[in-house]
């Protein structure tokens, strides 16, 4: 999956399989707009046609070395705060290899910061599997639906995508004259604005469960708040 598992730690040293968290800083930074690349899947679109030594984008542009700085720190930060977390509750984990500076971390983590003081108690992840069409979501304890927030629980619900041991953001990104959901479908919309504007809207968890239901899709719902 080229170089996108990879992440620097506090001492600037390279550390491999990183991808989880690095999906989920991708989601949440693109979610409240922090960013300034557009992805699909993993790669960035500013050069899909050259390698990359760093996160697949190799344009020499200051926002996009900001924005890999930003997406790389808020991976690093949910990497300290994630396992801090795990361990904490299973310390034999480190001896037994599952929790590690380079041990590939998964989704089920999620579950020890959902009732926390963190900003991972606000959020909802879903995790979309495309191999077993089976997703998971994992509801902080303060995320919350209502139709007077609707901007903040969409901005707040991180989408990924899982494929064979490996992460993927999983991005709505709108471009003029279509609106694609990076890492799946594209969706063609031409000469109606409103419908452009309406369909380029990130979805929160209520719109997704919608949908999953629409098309017996099943799911589990871990919730932070039972």
């Amino acid at each position: 999956h080229g170089s996108w598992g990879f992440n620097k730690n506090e001492n600037d040293e390279l550390i491999r399989n990183s991808c989880f968290y690095l999906s989920l800083a991708t989601s949440y930074l693109h979610g409240i707009q922090a960013i300034t690349c557009n992805f699909h899947g993993d790669e960035c679109e500013c050069d899909k046609s050259k390698e990359s030594e760093s996160f697949g984008c190799i344009k020499p542009d200051p926002l996009h070395d900001a924005d890999k700085a930003l997406q790389s720190e808020t991976a690093l930060q949910l990497k300290r705060l994630i396992e801090s977390a795990v361990v904490s509750s299973h310390p034999e984990w480190v001896a037994q290899g599952k929790v590690g500076e380079e041990v590939q971390a998964f989704s089920d983590f999620l579950v020890y910061v959902l009732d926390s003081l963190s900003m991972i108690s606000d959020w909802a992840v879903v995790v979309f599997d495309s191999l077993s069409g089976f997703v998971e979501v994992y509801k902080g304890k303060h995320y919350h639906l209502s139709e007077q927030d609707e901007a903040w629980s969409a901005s707040n619900t991180i989408t990924v995508r899982y494929s064979s041991g490996h992460y993927q953001p999983l991005l709505f990104v709108a471009e003029e004259g279509e609106t694609k959901m990076k890492g799946d479908k594209e969706l063609k919309i031409e000469g109606n604005e409103d419908a452009f504007e309406n369909s380029c809207k990130r979805p929160n968890l209520k719109k997704i469960l919608d949908v999953l239901d629409q098309h017996n899709v099943f799911y589990v719902v871990t919730d932070g708040s039972e």
